[in-house]
Protein backbone atom coordinates (compact mmCIF):
# COMPACT_ATOMS: atom_id res chain seq x y z
CA UNK A 1 0.00 0.00 0.00
CA UNK A 2 1.52 3.30 -1.11
CA UNK A 3 1.44 6.58 0.70
CA UNK A 4 -1.62 8.77 0.21
CA UNK A 5 -1.29 12.10 -1.52
CA UNK A 6 -1.73 13.99 1.75
CA UNK A 7 1.13 12.04 3.36
CA UNK A 8 3.35 12.78 0.36
CA UNK A 9 2.50 16.47 0.67
CA UNK A 10 3.44 16.41 4.36
CA UNK A 11 6.79 14.80 3.54
CA UNK A 12 7.38 17.45 0.88
CA UNK A 13 6.41 20.16 3.38
CA UNK A 14 8.79 18.68 5.96
CA UNK A 15 11.60 18.59 3.40
CA UNK A 16 10.91 22.19 2.41
CA UNK A 17 10.83 23.16 6.09
CA UNK A 18 14.27 21.62 6.68
CA UNK A 19 15.57 23.32 3.52
CA UNK A 20 14.10 26.60 4.73
CA UNK A 21 15.93 26.25 8.06
CA UNK A 22 19.20 25.36 6.34
CA UNK A 23 19.03 28.32 3.96
CA UNK A 24 18.10 30.67 6.80
CA UNK A 25 20.97 29.42 8.96
CA UNK A 26 23.41 29.91 6.08
CA UNK A 27 22.22 33.45 5.41
CA UNK A 28 22.30 34.39 9.10
CA UNK A 29 25.81 32.96 9.35
CA UNK A 30 26.99 34.95 6.33
CA UNK A 31 25.43 38.20 7.54
CA UNK A 32 26.39 37.97 11.20
CA UNK A 33 29.87 36.40 10.81
CA UNK A 34 31.77 39.73 10.50
CA UNK A 35 30.07 41.15 13.59
CA UNK A 36 30.73 37.97 15.55
CA UNK A 37 34.41 37.96 14.57
CA UNK A 38 34.74 41.60 15.61
CA UNK A 39 33.02 40.92 18.93
CA UNK A 40 35.22 37.91 19.65
CA UNK A 41 38.34 39.94 18.81
CA UNK A 42 37.33 42.69 21.25
CA UNK A 43 36.57 40.19 23.98
CA UNK A 44 39.84 38.38 23.42
CA UNK A 45 41.75 41.53 24.31
CA UNK A 46 39.84 41.91 27.57
CA UNK A 47 39.28 38.35 28.70
CA UNK A 48 42.62 37.89 30.51
CA UNK A 49 42.05 40.79 32.90
CA UNK A 50 38.38 39.88 33.25
CA UNK A 51 39.12 36.27 34.19
CA UNK A 52 41.80 37.34 36.63
CA UNK A 53 39.25 39.50 38.46
CA UNK A 54 36.18 37.27 38.39
CA UNK A 55 37.59 33.80 37.64
CA UNK A 56 34.71 32.77 35.43
CA UNK A 57 34.01 31.73 31.83
CA UNK A 58 31.65 33.65 29.60
CA UNK A 59 29.17 31.71 27.45
CA UNK A 60 26.99 33.04 24.67
CA UNK A 61 23.56 31.45 24.66
CA UNK A 62 21.39 34.35 23.53
CA UNK A 63 21.71 34.32 19.75
CA UNK A 64 20.46 37.63 18.34
CA UNK A 65 21.27 39.50 15.12
CA UNK A 66 23.76 42.31 15.63
CA UNK A 67 23.86 43.97 12.20
CA UNK A 68 21.06 45.98 10.59
CA UNK A 69 20.97 43.58 7.66
CA UNK A 70 20.63 40.65 10.04
CA UNK A 71 17.72 42.30 11.86
CA UNK A 72 15.90 43.06 8.60
CA UNK A 73 16.42 39.52 7.35
CA UNK A 74 15.23 38.19 10.72
CA UNK A 75 11.91 40.03 10.32
CA UNK A 76 11.39 38.75 6.76
CA UNK A 77 12.48 35.25 7.71
CA UNK A 78 10.05 35.17 10.66
CA UNK A 79 7.15 36.41 8.51
CA UNK A 80 7.71 33.45 6.19
CA UNK A 81 8.79 30.92 8.80
CA UNK A 82 5.96 31.31 11.31
CA UNK A 83 3.14 30.39 8.85
CA UNK A 84 5.29 27.56 7.47
CA UNK A 85 5.89 26.26 10.98
CA UNK A 86 2.16 26.46 11.79
CA UNK A 87 1.25 24.53 8.64
CA UNK A 88 3.71 21.80 9.52
CA UNK A 89 2.48 21.54 13.10
CA UNK A 90 -1.17 21.46 12.01
CA UNK A 91 -0.47 18.65 9.56
CA UNK A 92 1.16 16.65 12.37
CA UNK A 93 -1.74 17.34 14.75
CA UNK A 94 -4.30 16.27 12.14
CA UNK A 95 -2.58 12.90 11.84
CA UNK A 96 -2.23 12.50 15.59
CA UNK A 97 -5.97 13.07 15.93
CA UNK A 98 -6.64 9.75 14.19
CA UNK A 99 -5.18 7.44 16.90
CA UNK A 100 -6.37 9.82 19.61
CA UNK A 101 -9.92 9.63 18.25
CA UNK A 102 -9.74 5.85 18.13
CA UNK A 103 -8.68 5.92 21.78
CA UNK A 104 -11.80 7.95 22.58
CA UNK A 105 -13.84 5.41 20.64
CA UNK A 106 -12.30 2.64 22.73
CA UNK A 107 -13.21 4.43 25.97
CA UNK A 108 -16.77 4.91 24.74
CA UNK A 109 -17.13 1.24 23.86
CA UNK A 110 -15.86 0.17 27.29
CA UNK A 111 -17.37 2.81 29.55
CA UNK A 112 -20.32 4.19 27.59
CA UNK A 113 -22.85 2.11 29.51
CA UNK A 114 -21.50 3.34 32.85
CA UNK A 115 -20.71 7.04 32.43
CA UNK A 116 -22.06 10.11 30.70
CA UNK A 117 -20.38 11.24 27.44
CA UNK A 118 -18.94 14.33 29.12
CA UNK A 119 -17.28 12.23 31.82
CA UNK A 120 -15.73 9.94 29.22
CA UNK A 121 -14.39 12.90 27.27
CA UNK A 122 -12.94 14.39 30.43
CA UNK A 123 -11.25 11.07 31.19
CA UNK A 124 -9.89 11.02 27.65
CA UNK A 125 -8.59 14.60 27.93
CA UNK A 126 -7.08 13.97 31.37
CA UNK A 127 -5.29 10.87 30.11
CA UNK A 128 -3.81 12.79 27.18
CA UNK A 129 -2.75 15.68 29.43
CA UNK A 130 -0.98 13.28 31.80
CA UNK A 131 0.71 11.59 28.84
CA UNK A 132 1.99 14.91 27.49
CA UNK A 133 3.04 16.12 30.95
CA UNK A 134 5.08 13.00 31.66
CA UNK A 135 6.61 12.60 28.19
CA UNK A 136 7.32 16.26 27.41
CA UNK A 137 7.79 17.84 30.82
CA UNK A 138 8.88 15.36 33.49
CA UNK A 139 11.12 13.10 31.39
CA UNK A 140 12.86 15.98 29.52
CA UNK A 141 13.30 17.82 32.83
CA UNK A 142 15.11 14.79 34.23
CA UNK A 143 17.31 14.68 31.12
CA UNK A 144 18.12 18.39 31.23
CA UNK A 145 18.87 18.32 34.96
CA UNK A 146 21.37 15.53 34.24
CA UNK A 147 23.04 17.09 31.19
CA UNK A 148 23.07 20.73 32.33
CA UNK A 149 25.56 21.23 35.19
CA UNK A 150 23.81 24.19 36.82
CA UNK A 151 20.20 23.11 36.34
CA UNK A 152 18.11 21.45 39.01
CA UNK A 153 14.92 19.54 38.28
CA UNK A 154 12.75 22.60 38.96
CA UNK A 155 14.91 24.73 36.64
CA UNK A 156 14.59 22.12 33.91
CA UNK A 157 10.84 21.77 34.39
CA UNK A 158 10.55 25.55 34.27
CA UNK A 159 12.48 25.63 30.99
CA UNK A 160 10.20 22.98 29.46
CA UNK A 161 7.09 24.91 30.48
CA UNK A 162 8.38 28.28 29.29
CA UNK A 163 9.46 26.79 25.95
CA UNK A 164 6.43 24.61 25.13
CA UNK A 165 3.98 27.37 26.05
CA UNK A 166 5.92 29.65 23.63
CA UNK A 167 6.60 32.21 26.37
CA UNK A 168 10.31 31.86 25.67
CA UNK A 169 11.94 34.19 28.19
CA UNK A 170 15.41 32.90 27.31
CA UNK A 171 16.71 32.87 30.87
CA UNK A 172 17.51 29.15 30.55
CA UNK A 173 19.12 27.89 27.34
CA UNK A 174 20.29 24.27 26.92
CA UNK A 175 23.76 23.84 25.50
CA UNK A 176 24.85 27.28 26.66
CA UNK A 177 28.09 25.87 28.02
CA UNK A 178 30.74 26.00 25.25
CA UNK A 179 32.35 22.87 26.73
CA UNK A 180 29.13 20.85 26.40
CA UNK A 181 29.96 17.40 24.91
CA UNK A 182 28.50 16.91 21.42
CA UNK A 183 27.10 20.41 21.58
CA UNK A 184 25.87 20.66 17.93
CA UNK A 185 24.01 17.35 18.23
CA UNK A 186 22.62 18.44 21.58
CA UNK A 187 21.31 21.68 20.08
CA UNK A 188 19.64 19.85 17.19
CA UNK A 189 18.08 17.35 19.59
CA UNK A 190 16.63 20.21 21.65
CA UNK A 191 15.11 21.71 18.49
CA UNK A 192 13.51 18.39 17.58
CA UNK A 193 12.15 18.08 21.13
CA UNK A 194 10.61 21.55 20.94
CA UNK A 195 9.01 20.83 17.55
CA UNK A 196 7.44 17.57 18.75
CA UNK A 197 6.45 19.10 22.10
CA UNK A 198 4.68 22.03 20.42
CA UNK A 199 2.80 19.55 18.24
CA UNK A 200 1.45 17.73 21.27
CA UNK A 201 0.60 20.99 23.01
CA UNK A 202 -1.50 21.96 19.99
CA UNK A 203 -3.09 18.51 20.13
CA UNK A 204 -4.15 19.11 23.75
CA UNK A 205 -5.62 22.50 22.82
CA UNK A 206 -7.57 20.88 19.98
CA UNK A 207 -8.97 18.19 22.28
CA UNK A 208 -9.94 20.83 24.83
CA UNK A 209 -11.86 22.86 22.23
CA UNK A 210 -13.60 19.71 20.96
CA UNK A 211 -15.44 19.30 24.29
CA UNK A 212 -18.60 21.46 24.01
CA UNK A 213 -18.91 22.08 27.75
CA UNK A 214 -15.34 23.46 27.87
CA UNK A 215 -15.39 25.49 24.67
CA UNK A 216 -16.32 28.88 26.11
CA UNK A 217 -15.10 30.71 23.01
CA UNK A 218 -18.66 30.63 21.60
CA UNK A 219 -19.64 33.27 24.15
CA UNK A 220 -17.37 35.74 22.35
CA UNK A 221 -18.48 35.00 18.77
CA UNK A 222 -20.50 37.61 16.87
CA UNK A 223 -23.32 35.13 16.25
CA UNK A 224 -23.71 34.68 20.01
CA UNK A 225 -25.42 38.10 20.09
CA UNK A 226 -28.34 36.64 18.14
CA UNK A 227 -28.30 32.99 19.27
CA UNK A 228 -28.31 31.53 22.74
CA UNK A 229 -24.63 30.59 23.40
CA UNK A 230 -25.62 27.39 25.19
CA UNK A 231 -27.69 26.20 22.23
CA UNK A 232 -24.91 27.25 19.89
CA UNK A 233 -22.34 25.19 21.83
CA UNK A 234 -24.56 22.12 21.97
CA UNK A 235 -25.59 22.40 18.32
CA UNK A 236 -21.98 22.71 17.19
CA UNK A 237 -20.98 19.50 18.92
CA UNK A 238 -17.85 21.17 20.24
CA UNK A 239 -16.52 21.90 16.76
CA UNK A 240 -16.90 25.67 16.84
CA UNK A 241 -14.27 28.04 18.05
CA UNK A 242 -10.58 28.14 17.18
CA UNK A 243 -9.33 25.24 15.14
CA UNK A 244 -5.69 24.23 15.11
CA UNK A 245 -6.19 21.39 12.67
CA UNK A 246 -8.80 20.09 10.22
CA UNK A 247 -11.17 17.74 11.97
CA UNK A 248 -11.27 13.99 11.48
CA UNK A 249 -13.43 12.69 8.64
CA UNK A 250 -17.12 12.28 9.41
CA UNK A 251 -17.00 8.53 8.89
CA UNK A 252 -14.51 8.22 11.76
CA UNK A 253 -16.48 10.51 14.07
CA UNK A 254 -19.70 8.63 13.34
CA UNK A 255 -18.14 5.54 14.90
CA UNK A 256 -17.76 7.32 18.23
CA UNK A 257 -21.08 6.60 19.83
CA UNK A 258 -21.94 5.88 23.43
CA UNK A 259 -23.80 2.77 24.44
CA UNK A 260 -27.13 3.68 26.05
CA UNK A 261 -27.39 3.37 29.81
CA UNK A 262 -30.35 1.35 31.02
CA UNK A 263 -33.11 3.61 32.30
CA UNK A 264 -31.19 6.81 31.70
CA UNK A 265 -30.80 9.50 29.07
CA UNK A 266 -27.28 9.40 27.68
CA UNK A 267 -27.80 11.64 24.67
CA UNK A 268 -24.60 13.28 23.58
CA UNK A 269 -24.24 16.72 22.01
CA UNK A 270 -22.79 15.05 18.92
CA UNK A 271 -25.69 12.55 18.55
CA UNK A 272 -28.41 13.60 16.11
CA UNK A 273 -31.70 14.53 17.68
Amino acid sequence: MGLGRSHVRVLILLGFYLLFLTIGASIFSAIEAPKEVEKIRDLRDKRIGFLQKFACVTGYGHVTPLSEGGKIFCIIYALLGIPLNMMLLMSFVQRLMIPVTFFLQFLNSRLGHLYQPFNIRMLHLTTMVLFVFICFYVVPALVFSTLEPNWGFLDSLYYCFISLTTIGLGDYIPGDNPNQPYRPLYKVSCSVYLLIGLTFMMLIMTLFCDIPQLNFSVFFLVKSDEIDPEKLRLHSGGLSGPKYTPQIDDNIRENIRVKPRPGGDTSSPEDPR
